[in-house]
């Protein structure tokens, strides 16, 4: 039996409009890999031993470069201009580096539309031999694409491993919340307002999705089977690199000294013609020369492409959405006139399905109405245009 619910679901707030608390009372890690973060620009290798919670997962990099770093991408439009983002991480010192001067060992920057504000601090003391760090930063223009930083190439030196680096978080607000561990994908969790709900017999789900003043709108599962942390499926998408894992990347490096587009893309799954769905890509190049592409396409060549992102940079992050138009469809990235050595890697391809709009008729009351148009996947739990009252505490 298939329950459609007709009428509103009524949520009633104490003290807040729903609307605010969206916005304002989120905590988030919007770090997908927290265990080893994400390279800016990768070290010569990395060894992997005890982290705090016990497992062997605290990265201890050795550079080649002191440009080496961990670095962390904010798409314009996600945040408005003079929203403050803490970026925290847990340091053991298993020698002593190199250098000692910086705070943490990592000498946070800010880039492209981004300040810091005030100096590192240390927030946490001997977690299990690791101390916490927190640095502050400030979007200048909230409309353009932003960039943290945390350089550790200079501070640990250049062929030596002398400091583990675990528990990286980047979150909204100037101090650092409890460490949200992540795998794959950022964590959002309500801090301020817990949902009861007073029907008999229904049960409580999680429902991942995205949410703005007017709409919610939940997502399916995980499409692309891949994962960047391991070359399973991946597919060398021109047929003229060498594919590896670096760090949690799957990277494509260039075979001959002759430049010419190079990219990794997805082995094929299923879409449906018509229904909407949801991308997220983020890929970097380490040559400036041509473009970045971010790419869906219904063959693993990604030509031809259904969705598609370009930029002149060395970097490429996208958070969108795209209809499909074929039963099998391929994510992918490339990148244009890369010579010997170049390469393109990504640390995130996702697809989810678009399930259903709901949309949403704020009241100043504090109560918000929410129509809601489909089918009730809980059958045997609702009777028909069932209202349900949900009070948030």
């Amino acid at each position: 039996m298939a329950i459609v619910n007709t009428g509103a679901v009524e949520r009633t707030i104490t003290g807040v409009n729903e609307s605010e608390v969206n916005s304002q009372a989120t905590i988030m890690n919007l770090i997908e890999n927290s265990t080893s973060g994400n390279y800016g620009n990768n070290p010569a290798s990395e060894i992997l031993v005890e982290a705090p919670d016990g497992t062997i997962s605290a990265v201890m990099p050795t550079p080649d470069s002191n440009s080496d770093r961990f670095e962390y991408l904010i798409d314009g439009g996600t945040y408005p201009t003079d929203t403050k983002l803490v970026y925290s991480w847990y340091r053991k010192r298993v020698t002593t580096p190199a250098v000692t001067t910086y705070t943490g060992d990592l000498r946070v920057v800010s880039l492209s539309n981004m300040t810091n504000v005030g100096s590192v601090t240390q927030i946490e003391t001997d977690y299990n031999g690791f101390d916490r760090f927190q640095a502050v930063v400030n979007i200048t223009n909230g409309s353009l694409l932003s960039k943290v930083r945390g350089y550790f190439g200079y501070s640990v030196g250049t062929g030596n491993s002398s400091v583990a680096y675990w528990g990286h978080q980047l979150e909204t607000g100037a101090e650092a919340r409890a460490y949200a561990p992540t795998n794959g994908t950022a964590l959002f969790i309500d801090n301020n307002s817990t949902s009861v709900v007073n029907n008999t017999g229904v049960t409580e789900r999680a429902i991942e999705g995205k949410h703005d003043a007017n709409f919610v709108h939940p997502l399916g599962d995980e499409l692309v089977s891949e994962t960047t942390n391991n070359l399973n499926g991946w597919i060398d998408a021109r047929n003229n690199t060498t594919l590896s894992v670096v760090g949690n990347n799957i990277r494509a490096t260039r075979l001959s000294e002759y430049a010419a587009t190079i990219g990794i893309s997805s082995t094929g799954f299923a879409t449906v013609i018509g229904k909407t769905y949801e991308v997220k890509i983020i890929a970097i190049k380490n040559n400036s020369s041509g473009s970045i592409y971010a790419r869906i396409s219904n063959n693993s060549q990604i030509t031809a492409p259904i969705f598609n992102e370009q930029n002149l940079t060395d970097s490429i992050s996208v958070n969108s959405t795209f209809i499909a138009t074929a039963t099998e469809t391929f994510i992918g990235v490339l990148a244009t006139a890369q010579g010997g050595g170049n390469y393109i890697q990504s640390n995130t391809m996702s697809v989810k399905e678009v399930l259903v709009n709901r949309e949403s008729t704020v009241n100043n009351t504090g109560t918000v109405e929410r129509g809601v148009t489909g089918v009730n996947e809980s059958d045997e739990m609702f009777p028909d245009n069932t209202n349900s009252t949900i009070i948030n505490l």
